[in-house]
């Protein structure tokens, strides 16, 4: 695993070319004329959308509530063409975002729009804000979810927002690879000293485009100065990832960033290892109100329930037969 530190972030404006002649522009609301007449993907006849493109920043900055701590804000933009009806399932969206006790994620700058070639002018139709349903998924996880206004095949959609939050070791992995085909995807990040993250690239062995550059302007945390380390990675022409049988969990063997906090250095304080070894791990959930209270619970029902199974005198093999032929009958 390679070392990286923290993130901050500026936008990029590219172009990029589709076809030999098309240009199509990253910029939110710039939509050519060759983006709205598409009809199908020339690299991918039968893929039901398009992807045209994925941009993320993620950035690290000062909480305005707790002068000595940061926030992390995760900016994401994304521009989709539909083609026909099944690919009317992209326009609908959802947006997770964590929660602990009285600290939650927010959902800032949410912006979402469908575009309608109609009569050689391009329609607009904006999301209405208030049909955003919120919904409970575990403990901690929430999301917003909202179906895009006026969509159809044809259509394009585009969506940005800004994730703001408390919660550093939460860095969102940032997705190269779906379900349907990416034109181009880019993800920027800005690191500060006071923070190490590792990072693994899955899928994928180099980018298209990456760079790294120290910026020159001089940022302060307290009375500490210091230089931003920028990255930029980039990826164009993803093919979308074709879902195998057996394959039980495919977000773990599409194209993507994860970023997981290694290290905190807050100055005048000893560094902070997060990362840890398998049993620290396993000792910290059990821990978890929320997950080791259940493991507990379930070995001192199992005190209760094994004696009703008669297993004396059983073999190991018979053993497993009845408890697992148990657990298939009571359990859901």
């Amino acid at each position: 695993m390679k070392k990286v530190a923290i993130v901050l972030f500026t936008a990029i404006i590219v172009c990029f070319s589709v076809h030999s002649q098309e240009s199509f522009s990253l910029a939110f609301g710039k939509i050519s004329e060759a983006e709205a007449t598409m009809t199908s993907y020339e690299a991918d006849p039968e893929a039901n959308a398009l992807i045209l493109y994925e941009v993320g920043k993620t950035s690290f900055v000062q909480n305005d509530e707790r002068t000595s701590s940061f926030n992390a804000h995760m900016y994401k933009r994304s521009r989709i063409k539909i083609f026909n009806e099944e690919g009317l399932e992209y326009g609908n969206i959802s947006i997770p975002y964590y929660t602990s006790g009285n600290q939650t994620e927010k959902i800032q700058d949410l912006k979402a729009i469908t575009y309608n070639y109609e009569n050689g002018n391009l329609v607009e139709t904006a999301l209405n804000l208030n049909q955003i349903s919120e919904e409970m998924l575990t403990y901690h996880w929430k999301e917003k979810k909202f179906t895009m206004p006026n969509i159809k095949p044809g259509s394009i959609i585009e969506l940005e927002y800004t994730i703001v939050s408390p919660f550093i070791i939460y860095i969102r992995d940032w997705k190269f690879q779906h379900y349907i085909p990416v034109l181009y995807s880019g993800f920027e990040i800005r690191l500060v000293p006071f923070f190490e993250y590792a990072y693994i690239v899955r899928g994928k062995n180099e980018f298209d485009e990456f760079t790294s550059t120290v910026l020159t302007e001089e940022q302060t945390f307290g009375n500490l100065t210091y230089k931003e380390v920028k990255y930029y990675m980039g990826m164009q022409h993803i093919p979308a990832f074709k879902d195998e049988k057996f394959i039980t969990s495919p977000f773990d063997y599409m194209t993507r960033l994860t970023l997981q906090l290694s290290k905190v250095n807050y100055p005048n304080a000893r560094g902070k290892e997060m990362m840890t070894t398998w049993p620290e791990m396993c000792n910290m959930f059990l821990k978890e109100e929320y997950f080791g209270k259940y493991i507990n619970s379930a070995e001192k029902a199992a005190k209760n329930i094994l004696p009703e199974l008669n297993l004396d005198n059983k073999s190991p093999e018979e053993k497993i037969r009845i408890i697992t032929e148990y657990v298939k009958q009571t359990y859901t």
